[in-house]
């Protein structure tokens, strides 16, 4: 299996906050959507990747005295 190290690490760091984050990156990376979602989605079933999403850092919260983060 080769891994498209310029996806995940886009994927990791750079996805958007929106309701198509896939459909944007793959936009922001010159790609089809198609060909952007099928590599998640194999990545996912080989165990690759565990899930994508919100990752928020904690400690720059600091200031508030309740946060709250749900996930699914």
């Amino acid at each position: 299996m080769k891994l498209d190290v310029e996806l995940l690490m886009a994927l990791q760091y750079e996805l958007p906050l929106s309701t198509t984050p896939l459909v944007d990156l793959a936009e922001k990376l010159g790609r089809k959507p198609e060909d952007v979602m099928r590599a998640v989605r194999e990545y996912i079933e080989q165990g690759v990747v565990k899930r994508y999403g919100l990752n928020l850092n904690y400690r720059a919260f600091s200031n508030y005295k309740r946060s709250c983060a749900g996930g699914f």
